[in-house]
């Protein structure tokens, strides 16, 4: 009886996720297809931009000796790990593609969550069937949509121009799972605080110190 209970008491906590989960994604109806579009697009115009700029193996590998030997690039983009057109796209745009993922889901799940309890309208919420974990939960799961989208246009745009398909898949669920993670600090920073300005900046906080790192 008692794990029945606790079982109960755990769906009763998520009661409303779903229909939260889906009205933060009528919210989000423009923000989100903005920041999916821009990502995804700038990974795959990066690659074709790297293609045109540089057709051969040999002028590749001249531009990844230049990039290799200049420690003020190495230090804003790391090393460059080879001289492919897909290695080039990764070098130039994980760390960066990353960062702003990060954003974007330190954006998605403060708003939903801490900006939500700021504005009053979680406590309206909350006065019908909404568990006391479901907006949190909701939050995450539009969170996780839009990193899945981000990390499925990204795979599929490079490989619809001729990068490899697994090279474009780990790098699609690289920059997508870095914007889960952030998703979770922002989310933990949204329990912390009382403030959805200090949650964002601590949030922000730990994307600038991982990006440096």
């Amino acid at each position: 009886m008692s794990a029945l209970a606790a079982t109960r008491s755990g769906s009763s906590h998520l009661t409303g996720a779903g229909p939260l989960t889906r009205l933060a994604l009528r919210r989000d109806k423009i923000m989100l297809p903005v920041w999916v579009y821009a990502l995804s697009v700038s990974v795959v115009s990066t690659a074709l931009s790297l293609e045109k700029l540089y057709g051969t193996a040999a002028e590749r590998a001249d531009f990844a000796r230049s990039m290799s030997a200049n420690n003020s690039l190495r230090a804003l983009y790391g090393p460059v790990l080879g001289d492919s057109v897909g290695a080039l796209t990764a070098w130039r745009m994980m760390a960066f593609g990353a960062a702003l993922t990060g954003v974007m889901s330190l954006l998605i799940v403060v708003r939903h969550t801490r900006d939500e309890e700021e504005t009053g309208r979680q406590e309206l919420l909350s006065s019908a069937a909404v568990g006391r974990r479901a907006p949190l939960t909701a939050a995450l799961c539009t969170a996780l949509t839009a990193n899945i989208l981000v990390a499925a246009l990204i795979a599929g745009g490079l490989a619809a121009v001729g990068q490899g398909a697994a090279g474009a898949l780990a790098l699609g669920l690289a920059i997508g799972a870095t914007g889960m993670v952030f998703a979770g600090v922002a989310a933990v920073a949204a329990q912390l605080t009382e403030s959805a300005r200090l949650a964002r900046g601590i949030t922000a906080a730990v994307i600038g110190a991982a990006f440096i790192v």
